[in-house]
């Protein structure tokens, strides 16, 4: 019984259309987003209007600014930028998280001065040179690989770091 009632709870909350044409925006109100980027907006509508399923497009909308909206805590102090992104349960726990959650917005950073400030930093355990490559094109800060010994870990974090401060300034 416990089983059903969550369930029933569940399919009757407001993250789903409540109709089979019901598809409107579940996203934060705009005032209420974390943080916003002009070319997402714009990329967002692009490819919205150009995928034929509704629900689909509905989808996209909702779920590809969601890490913008929810979870980037963006401020410029004293002319330099200060950004956060909160990862799971725990803030800034698993770097791989934050990694993950602003890779799609790579991309775009060229295209948005308020995406340009925010310094993305790839912690991968790959070694393939077209990943770094590739991260570097997009415009990442800097591409930080596990190292295989963990000793070395500090020094590397530490010239991310300094990486980051030469970009922004800080």
């Amino acid at each position: 019984m416990a089983a059903l009632t969550a369930g029933t709870t569940f399919f009757n909350s407001k993250i789903f259309a409540s109709t089979i044409n019901d598809f409107t925006s579940m996203r934060p109100l705009p005032a209420d987003r974390k943080f916003t980027s002009a070319a997402i907006e714009d990329v967002i509508t692009k490819i919205k209007n150009s995928i034929h399923d509704k629900q689909l497009g509905w989808l996209f909308e909702n779920c590809f600014p969601n890490t913008l909206d929810t979870t980037v805590d963006f401020e410029m102090i004293n002319g330099k930028s200060d950004t956060y992104v909160i990862t799971g349960d725990i803030d800034a726990m698993w770097l791989r998280d934050s990694s993950a959650q602003v890779w799609p917005y790579v991309p775009f950073a060229a295209k948005d001065e308020k995406l340009k400030n925010i310094p993305v930093i790839i912690y991968t355990t790959s070694t393939y040179k077209i990943d770094r490559e590739i991260t570097n094109k997009l415009g990442a800060a800097y591409f930080l690989t596990k190292p295989t010994d963990m000793n070395h870990l500090p020094g590397e974090i530490i010239k991310a770091i300094n990486k980051v401060e030469e970009i922004t300034g800080s």
